[in-house]
């Protein structure tokens, strides 16, 4: 039989408040506990922009006590940076610089994403045709009696022909 833990150990928190399992690294537990932490992260910000949306909406649309309610949804936002914040460091997530520069100017950084993908397919749909061709054994004949017909036949080049059969 274990003894008894404190209060505060026994309910998994830490110092500061923060339940550690979820300030456990990302890094170092796993796939699963990365998708975790994620998913955390992810449900923080969609609560974020929830917080926003009816701040917003509380704002434009004055009530009788609109102002408590105002509070208590400033409040509620404040508590979810509080809690983004706390996630910070769950998880390892890397976002390229242009993404971050077309938020900045007012952009929709999913069409970016979009038409970004879809040039990067078509130039490597491109390339892998163009590879597709020079390896084809037909292009390789063809440019070698097209070089004959302008160049006509030599003996060097019958020699070089006897060489690589």
């Amino acid at each position: 039989m274990q003894p008894d833990k404190p209060k505060s150990q026994s309910s998994g928190m830490n110092g500061n408040g923060i339940d550690s399992a979820s300030s456990i690294s990302a890094a170092d537990s796993g796939l699963g506990n990365r998708e975790e932490a994620r998913a955390r992260v992810e449900n923080v910000i969609q609560d974020i922009v929830e917080n926003l949306l009816e701040v917003g909406i509380t704002a434009h649309d004055p009530q009788p006590n609109g102002e408590t309610i105002l509070q208590r949804r400033l409040e509620g936002l404040c508590e979810n940076y509080q809690k983004l914040s706390d996630l910070k460091d769950t998880v390892d997530i890397r976002i390229p610089q242009d993404i971050i520069k077309q938020i900045y100017d007012d952009r929709n950084p999913e069409n970016f994403t979009k038409d970004f993908t879809n040039r990067v397919t078509t130039e490597h749909q491109f390339v892998n045709a163009k590879m597709k061709s020079l390896m084809a054994s037909e292009f390789k004949d063809e440019l070698e009696s097209e070089l004959k017909d302008m160049f006509g036949s030599s003996e060097q080049d019958e020699r070089i022909d006897y060489v690589h059969s």
